[in-house]
């Protein structure tokens, strides 16, 4: 046993070894010795714990899985949303368009600014109460330079058409913008109400603190903080 007092690399490495497989045998069998009549467990406790982690990651990960359908129904509606104006535009443009594409051409451009606010902005925030109205004004602002570019190419083109100056439909859009900026938020408020319904629904299938809070408690508090800041208070 001359290698446990001066033990060489190779004979560390089978120290190692050995005192790993022990650990390996006793956490996946476990044993119980006796201390003064009391006994102690070691090994199957863990076992079970590791279980419980388990059976609780699976529950999150079906759980992130459900509210990723939900964000999903969420982002058609919102798509939908910005297709039903299409009619309301008409409705704006139409006395002084006498030809279908420049018509089109206005609502393909009002359609990107807005899909593009659905893409690249956090509409969670944007649309809550207390910012509404500077995002208004951001995309009103984005739509003004876009219809100045397509009025002095369009009047270039055909000088004999009359085509409105931004001030004659700036009203009545910033209008039709104003409502469906209300209508998309209703439809988050909506989502979140949802998300809720879920959450509480599958609150028993929890059993641990932590697993509880991060997929239950702190998802519904932070649903509700949305629907507030959407709705007001």
């Amino acid at each position: 046993m001359d290698f446990l007092k001066n033990p060489t690399e190779i004979g560390w490495i089978v120290i190692a070894f050995v005192s790993l497989l022990i650990f390996i045998i006793v956490m996946t069998r476990g044993f119980k010795f006796d201390v003064k009549n009391r006994s102690l467990s070691v090994g199957k406790q863990i076992d079970s714990k590791l279980a419980l982690f388990k059976k609780e990651e699976s529950q999150m990960r079906k759980l992130f899985k459900a509210t990723i359908k939900i964000d999903e129904h969420l982002s058609a509606d919102e798509r939908q949303s910005v297709r039903m104006l299409d009619a309301k535009i008409a409705e704006i443009f139409a006395p002084y368009f006498t030809a279908d594409l420049p018509l089109s051409l206005v609502t393909l451009k009002i359609r990107d600014e807005l899909n593009k606010r659905l893409d690249y902005n956090n509409t969670k925030e944007k649309l809550a109460i207390d910012q509404r109205s500077n995002y208004l004004t951001d995309i009103m602002s984005n739509l003004r330079d876009k219809y100045s570019t397509f009025y002095l190419q369009a009047t270039t083109l055909n000088a004999e058409e009359r085509y409105p100056r931004w001030e004659e439909i700036e009203e009545p859009l910033r209008d039709l913008i104003s409502e469906w900026q209300s209508e998309v938020a209703e439809l988050i408020c909506k989502s979140c109400e949802e998300k809720i319904k879920l959450y509480d629904s599958k609150k028993d299938e929890f059993e641990t603190k932590e697993y509880k809070e991060n997929s239950i408690d702190y998802p519904i508090r932070k649903n509700k903080g949305y629907i507030t800041a959407l709705r007001g208070a």
